[in-house]
Formats: structure tokens, C-alpha cells, sequence
């Protein structure tokens, strides 16, 4: 079972991220995407 949680971000940020996001992906999805390019957590679990 996947645990999911809230995080706080303030509009701006929202925005940003819906911005660079693909056509239904998810916030999750971007998010982990973004640690991807930046980190090369490449085993990070989708």
C-alpha cells in the first residue's frame, strides 16, 4: 500500500510546478522528475 501525504507549497510554487508539468502527470510525478534530472536519483521508486 502506497502512504501519501501533504505537503505545504505556497501557490507560486504550485503554479511552477503545474508550469513544466506534462499533460496528466500528476504533481508526484513531476516532482520526482525534477529529483531525477537535479540528483540523479535514479533509483528513487516511482
Amino acid at each position: 500500500m502506497v502512504m501519501l501525504t501533504t505537503i505545504q507549497v505556497k501557490s507560486e510554487t504550485r503554479d511552477g510546478l503545474k508550469s513544466i508539468g506534462k499533460k496528466g502527470e500528476s504533481y508526484d510525478q513531476i516532482i520526482i522528475r525534477l529529483l531525477d534530472a537535479k540528483a540523479g536519483y535514479d533509483s528513487y521508486p516511482a
